[in-house]
């Protein structure tokens, strides 16, 4: 670890030392990843907690608008005098409505109402019931999930399973640190293949053409630095934002900059050597005239 930071450290006044990491042992690159993707995973954290905190505030109220209903042959069924539930706010809509159906038979999401036009569906999370599924639907990402209606089979059911949505406990907090790392590692990890694989572009210019692998270890050394900085930065101004082509630019930069300077100082030790070959060769050649 010491000779990786090291070559962090000076790399940093000369990008050269970055070259040097191709002789580092992979088990010391890796802590490179591993405290990029956790700082990731809490800035991850930061910005989704307070849409997941008014989303669990939104459940809440929800709750004191829930109709009596019951589930009859494996289908919704509101009690009588009971009216169809459509609350709606910017980070949840909860829908109650017996007169609703999802036509999709493959997880997908058709709605078909017998009474009234089809709902929007425009808050982040959408949870449905409709009369033959109950459906949670994420518009951003086009996710539908549908289930039967075993799982809720009347009011107080449901009450029980948004009561416990709407509080953080421990075992949520700890989801969501897995699911918020496991994201930062699969971004990053994309970000090192996308750019391990553009860096392949050097190899041009080199006379022993670097393999994949190897490339990956310049990446992941060169790329540490901006990536923590970026990260820090967003801890004290959440908005802070750099674009994902912009990172990979700068990456590739620092690494073609390694190179240049890694080349300039070979030429310079070599310059330096034959021109004290050369000295050598002239003081034993004036001794060898003085001596004759």
């Amino acid at each position: 670890m010491k000779k990786l930071f090291f070559i962090l450290k000076n790399g940093l006044n000369n990008p050269r030392f970055y070259i040097e990491s191709i002789n580092v042992k992979w088990k010391q690159i890796i802590v490179l990843p591993l405290i990029v993707t956790i700082l990731i995973a809490v800035n991850f954290g930061l910005a989704l907690f307070p849409t997941l905190r008014s989303i669990q505030t939104d459940i809440n109220e929800s709750i004191n608008y829930l109709p009596d209903f019951q589930i009859e042959n494996g289908e919704l069924k509101l009690k009588e005098d009971q009216k169809a539930l459509y609350f709606e706010s910017r980070q949840f809509q909860l829908i109650i409505d017996d007169q609703l159906t999802n036509l999709s038979k493959d997880e997908g999401l058709i709605l078909k109402s017998e009474n009234k036009r089809n709902p929007e569906l425009t808050s982040i999370f959408n949870l449905l019931l409709v009369k033959n599924q109950i459906v949670v639907y994420t518009p951003e990402n086009g996710q539908v999930f549908a289930f039967n209606h075993d799982m809720v089979t009347s009011k107080e059911s449901l009450v029980t399973v948004l009561t416990y949505a709407s509080q953080f406990n421990f075992i949520q907090i700890v989801s969501l640190i897995i699911m918020t790392w496991i994201a930062a590692v699969f971004a990053h990890f994309y970000f090192i293949v996308i750019t391990s694989l553009l860096t392949g572009i050097l190899n041009i210019r080199l006379n022993f053409p670097l393999p994949f692998i190897v490339r990956m270890k310049l990446v992941m050394v060169c790329s540490v630095v901006p990536i923590l900085m970026i990260e820090l930065i967003k801890l004290v101004w959440s908005n802070f934002y750099v674009p994902f082509y912009l990172l990979v630019g700068l990456t590739l930069f620092i690494i073609y900059h390694s190179f240049k300077q890694h080349t300039l100082f070979m030429h310079q030790l070599l310059s330096h050597m034959d021109i004290n070959i050369i000295k050598k060769e002239d003081i034993k050649s004036d001794e060898d005239k003085k001596d004759s």
